[in-house]
């Protein structure tokens, strides 16, 4: 996984970053996120993803995540849309994306034997309206 973010970030000066954490002089990655070309669905879009480790949950830093990576893609890629994969169970990613300015778009069965995963879609000209 780690390979195909090198190979991403080396292929279109973008991708997903690390987060860090500093506590007593001490770095510490505690999660990950932004944005990255990837298949979402039945569509190669950019995917907005964060995932962060349970200790810094709560603070806002995946709101702060979707923000960076919201302005990243529209403001200076000029991208016409991203997207966002969310298993349906996790409520408070959901909360995120849609704090973010995403709306429920499709479904896909990516997990075999689960139920379908939630594509959220923000536009550039939703997106501006929200930041306008």
């Amino acid at each position: 996984m780690l390979q195909n973010w090198c190979t991403h970030w080396e292929a279109n000066s973008f991708g997903y970053w690390a987060l860090c954490e500093t506590i007593d002089g001490e770095s510490e990655v505690c999660g990950f996120g932004g944005i990255m070309r990837k298949q979402v669905g039945t569509q190669l879009s950019l995917n907005l993803y964060f995932r962060l480790a349970p200790q810094v949950w709560g603070r806002g830093l995946g709101s702060a995540i979707a923000t960076a990576a919201l302005k990243l893609a529209f403001v200076e890629l000029k991208e016409a849309e991203v997207l966002a994969l969310v298993r349906p169970a996790n409520l408070a990613s959901r909360r995120t994306i849609e704090r973010a300015g995403l709306r429920l778009h499709d479904t896909t069965d990516d997990v075999p034997g689960q139920e379908h995963s939630l594509i959220y879609r923000i536009s550039s000209e939703q997106y501006a309206a929200n930041v306008g």
